[in-house]
């Protein structure tokens, strides 16, 4: 399976929100949603906890466009430096038309400065579509990226058996609890 930095929590990736105008880095919404997905409660961010809720987000539309494809996906939205970068057409129109529903802004509590952004977005995206990459860049290739380190194994040394000790632990391994009595009777 590919693995993708855009999904990492190491990316360094940021963009514009057309939902909410603001600049956020991609690892920041790929952990609300995954925090979301989960099922856990998160104090902060309401607003995007709605919008991926009612499909409005595109950090969740760019991790459904992953999980649903039949091949690999560009790695559009992965950096290891930090890089300023756009959605692309096919995220912005996904996007596009939906409404957020009133009761899920209700039940998470949605601001009112937050509900006016979640219900003004069109305009927002359509100016980002103006801008926005085609579906025709350059396809970058998923590769794995290390989260955290691996630690080195370190091999203890083998003690060293004598020849009597080793019948009895093979006796004992097999099972043969009589040899294994017998084996230490005369150690």
């Amino acid at each position: 399976m590919a693995h993708y930095l855009t999904l990492s929590a190491k990316n360094q990736f940021t963009f514009t929100c057309p939902t909410f105008n603001a600049e956020t880095k991609m690892a920041a919404c790929m952990a609300l949603r995954e925090a979301v997905w989960m099922g856990k409660t998160v104090d902060k961010r309401r607003g995007c906890q709605a919008a991926m809720n009612c499909g409005m987000c595109p950090a969740a539309a760019i991790v459904s466009r992953i999980n649903y494809a039949k091949e690999a996906v560009s790695d559009d939205y992965g950096s290891i430096e930090p890089k300023k970068g756009k959605l692309h057409r096919n995220i912005l129109e996904r996007i596009l038309n939906v409404i957020p529903r009133a009761k899920e802004l209700e039940r998470i509590g949605v601001s009112d400065a937050e509900r006016e952004l979640l219900m003004t977005t069109r305009p927002r995206i359509e100016a980002q579509l103006k801008s926005a990459p085609g579906d025709k860049a350059q396809f970058i290739e998923p590769r794995r990226v290390r989260e955290t380190p691996i630690s080195t194994r370190i091999s203890m040394p083998r003690p060293k058996v004598d020849a009597a000790q080793d019948a009895i632990n093979h006796a004992a391994a097999t099972g043969d609890m009589a040899a294994a009595i017998n084996a230490s009777m005369a150690v």
